[in-house]
């Protein structure tokens, strides 16, 4: 077992429950003004997400259930969109 230790300049974190439909949505964090590590979790038991930081362009895949931890660098926007049918994300954003 590792520990995950992240050094945050804020001690605050957003943590969002967002549907995501099948046409793409920019993920909305409120309250972290640095971006940082970021916990994504898709909550659907059947379809996936793609999820990217440009538009139209998804390199990531989360199959149902599946999650991740990445770093979001400063001043990117997350997008996502569902496969065949609307799934809830959680995604937890530390600040950097």
């Amino acid at each position: 077992i590792k520990t995950l230790r992240v050094t945050q300049s804020q001690q605050t974190h957003c943590d969002v429950m967002q549907t995501i439909g099948t046409s793409e949505e920019t993920v909305a964090f409120t309250d972290v003004l640095v971006n940082g590590m970021l916990f994504l979790h898709n909550l659907d038991v059947t379809n996936y997400v793609e999820i990217g930081t440009t538009t139209t362009d998804y390199p990531i895949k989360l199959k149902a259930g599946e999650f991740a931890f990445i770093r979001l660098n400063t001043g990117k926007t997350l997008y996502a969109k569902a496969n065949t049918a609307a799934i809830v994300l959680r995604a937890v954003q530390y600040p950097n």
